[in-house]
């Protein structure tokens, strides 16, 4: 945030978190949801862009770093988060498997601290979790 701060660059902040992610968990075992974790993981490298940071919270829920992206950009790239882990093959992983995210997003102020920028994401992501999940709002 310091270095888009100084250089005047925009930054937005994202959350996603996994749908119903205990629904994968019982069901199906811990096995397959560390599969669907990993592969989560691997479809989020692919549909960011390189300079965007991306880091696991805990659990299943996960941040990004969107620098040099202003809030529609932002929007474009969590819409593709979204729609590659809704798209994704899941039932080969294991059958009756469905996988969806909810996100989160805001940009960041000028003077705004880290914490409170993930906390506006956080709570965009809960109104996302809130109104209907498998959907991106922001904050």
């Amino acid at each position: 945030m310091a270095r888009a701060s100084e250089g005047a660059r925009p930054l937005c902040l994202a959350v996603a978190d996994l749908d119903h992610f205990k629904n994968v968990n019982d069901p199906f075992g811990h096995g397959v949801g560390d599969s669907v974790l990993r592969t989560v993981a691997q479809i989020f490298r692919l549909k960011t862009r390189p300079g965007d940071l991306l880091a696991r919270m805990g659990g299943e829920e996960f941040l990004f770093a969107l620098v040099d992206a202003p809030m529609h950009e932002g929007q474009d790239v969590c819409e593709r988060l979204r729609a590659a882990v809704e798209a994704h093959p899941w039932e080969e992983v294991a059958a009756g498997l469905r996988v969806t995210i909810s996100l989160g997003l805001c940009r960041t102020g000028d003077t705004e601290t880290p914490a409170r920028a993930i906390a506006r994401a956080d709570a965009a992501l809960y109104e996302a979790k809130r109104l209907r999940r498998n959907c991106l709002r922001t904050g």
